[in-house]
């Protein structure tokens, strides 16, 4: 199980964003005694996939970027996560 530093680290993002999504239940994660909050890699890596590919479909459609931007928005996406 994975802290909120691990999966702040996994998604290059905050601490505090971590933490926000979850206060928002808006993040899969797992309370332990109350207070304690874990969090399943598989879940996270399920999540971060289904994540990313809402945000490119916002882009296609609400913003009107094209399919061939979309392929290099998608590599930049993936170095962030080697």
């Amino acid at each position: 199980m994975w802290t909120a530093e691990n999966v702040a680290s996994f998604l290059s993002v905050s601490v505090s964003w971590v933490r926000h999504r979850v206060a928002e239940n808006r993040i899969p994660h797992h309370r332990i005694g109350g207070w304690i909050v874990r969090f399943d890699p598989a879940e996270i890596r399920g999540w971060a996939t289904g994540f990313i590919a809402s945000f490119l479909e916002h882009l296609e459609s609400t913003r009107g970027n094209s399919v061939r931007t979309r392929n290099m928005r998608l590599a930049a996406i993936r170095s962030f996560f080697r």
